[in-house]
């Protein structure tokens, strides 16, 4: 055995860092964007290291940005606009960015792309894909799973069959909740958000309701506010993580669409059955008491996730070793 064959076993089994490509730009629009952030800072924390690369779409298949984000100079002020986004993710939560794109250290690494990202665009070994969504939902498009990648899905009604599930809600009970306001009877305010449920021809607000979108409110301490005191919440987007701020801030989700999604699915998650307004519900029936006793269940489940999302992540890392050891 030649000296350069030890050493490229010695360096194939270090523990390899992740890479992450993200949509940086819209992790303050985005949960699912905000997941892969905080994929990175829960490997970080693991003891191993993460660092994140961000991409665009051009003409329609994605395409990885080597920026120095710390020298580069905007050309314009779209350019600005997206610099600026990117590198208050990186102030607000210490992100390390990818520097290095050679071929040798790509290879040595594990790169995770999320489901929106179909190809394998930086041609990496190693791949992890993160479904945090169906592989369906953006209509004619499929990820081009390879036949050693490793499936990670944001849950199991995201993939038939991954290799593991890790859920990413977030902590932001102390800005979501309903503590000290009215019963959901007793607020005036409704609520329409449409979301991805533009996707499935879904327009238009339900009337004498107030629209919310994806850039308004423009803070979390602005949509809370709004939320505390909304009876309805009108949503076209059954995967979105504002159905559920709205049920942890007291106000009733009403489906207005499931998109991909079929009430099976949406009840067969890992949190159980989601309490909202169903189609047929009357005003006699006794769904007010019951959805509040759901409501509280169901929370109470989140807890576990949101208290367990470090775990979660070690454990993770171990079966991703495992399964590329195993290669």
């Amino acid at each position: 055995m030649s000296a350069s064959t030890i050493t490229d076993k010695s360096i194939d089994m270090q523990k390899k860092d992740f890479i992450i490509c993200a949509p940086l730009e819209l992790v303050f629009l985005s949960h699912g964007a905000m997941t892969l952030v905080q994929l990175a800072r829960a490997i970080e924390r693991s003891g191993r290291s993460a660092f994140v690369c961000t991409y665009q779409f051009v003409n329609g298949r994605e395409a990885i940005l080597d920026i120095d984000f710390d020298s580069y100079q905007p050309a314009n002020a779209a350019e600005k606009v997206f610099v600026d986004k990117v590198n208050r993710v990186r102030s607000e939560f210490g992100i390390r960015m990818l520097r290095n794109f050679t071929p040798e250290r790509i290879d040595g690494c594990y790169v995770v792309y999320p489901e929106v990202m179909r190809f394998n665009a930086l041609n990496a070994k190693r791949v992890v894909r993160y479904f945090l969504n169906k592989d369906t939902h953006v209509p004619n498009t499929r990820v081009e799973v390879g036949p050693d990648d490793f499936v990670l899905s944001f849950s199991d009604a995201m993939h038939p069959d991954p290799h593991h599930v890790s859920l990413y809600v977030g902590d932001d009970s102390a800005l979501f909740n309903n503590e000290g306001t009215y019963p959901a009877t007793e607020r005036k305010m409704d609520i329409t958000y449409i979301g991805k449920g533009d996707q499935y021809g879904l327009s238009g607000v339900i009337p004498g309701t107030i629209e919310i979108t994806r850039t308004w409110p423009t803070t979390k301490e602005q949509l809370a506010i709004l939320l505390r005191n909304c009876r309805f919440f009108y949503t076209g987007d059954a995967c979105t993580k504002l159905n559920l701020e709205a049920l942890s801030c007291g106000a009733i989700p009403a489906f207005i669409h499931n998109g991909p999604w079929t009430d099976a699915e949406i009840d067969g998650g890992e949190f159980g059955v989601f309490p909202r307004l169903h189609a047929g519900t009357k005003e006699r029936d006794t769904f007010l008491e019951t959805f509040e006793v759901q409501r509280t269940e169901y929370l109470g489940r989140l807890r576990s996730y949101i208290d367990g999302w470090d775990a979660n992540i070690a454990r993770f890392i171990e079966k991703v070793d495992a399964h590329f050891d195993a290669r």
